[in-house]
């Protein structure tokens, strides 16, 4: 009750460990109360608060973001499970959309998880990181020297650096 955070309960109960946890633990009533919540109910984030006992606070947390962000961590755990990517999932770019997207954000870090991406050299210090390795375009003037730009690439091939600069493995 004390740490409760309801975008949290209830992205668990979406992704199932919301029930095993409580019957893991014997909490039966709290599991068969969660069981037969209908998501569909209008009042059903303030049932979910009355199984445990804390206040609604009257601001519900959108279940659409919360399903399309589990989806989205289904996408990149095909791809890698490591705890940096996945803690920054809401940075991660699986298509070229999506990282025009966090540009327009003025996201400072983008993960890329896809086969090839075009990033504009217009848009300084930004640092790209690889999930998969994928192959990155620079679009615009490439500068003589990358460095001065801050744009930074890491676990990236980049497709035409011509020499000026290398990605970090």
């Amino acid at each position: 009750k004390e740490h409760f955070d309801l975008e949290s309960v209830l992205s668990y109960y979406k992704n199932g460990k919301l029930l095993t946890w409580l019957r893991d633990r014997y909490f039966e009533a709290e599991a068969d109360a969660v069981e037969t919540l209908n998501e569909s109910n209008p009042d059903f984030q303030r049932a979910l608060c009355e199984v445990f006992g804390v206040e609604f606070s009257g601001a519900g947390v959108d279940m659409e973001e919360i399903t399309r962000r589990q989806e989205r961590l289904a996408r990149l755990r095909q791809f890698t499970d490591e705890d940096e990517f996945i803690r920054n999932i809401d940075s991660v770019a699986f298509d070229q959309e999506e990282l025009a997207d966090l540009l327009d954000e003025d996201c400072g870090k983008i993960y890329l998880c896809g086969e090839r991406f075009t990033v504009p050299a217009s848009r300084k210090g930004i640092t790209y990181v690889g999930v998969n390795s994928p192959v990155v375009h620079i679009s615009g003037r490439v500068p003589e020297k990358m460095k001065d730009t801050g744009i930074e690439f890491v676990g990236v091939n980049c497709d035409n650096l011509n020499g000026k600069s290398e990605a970090k493995k």
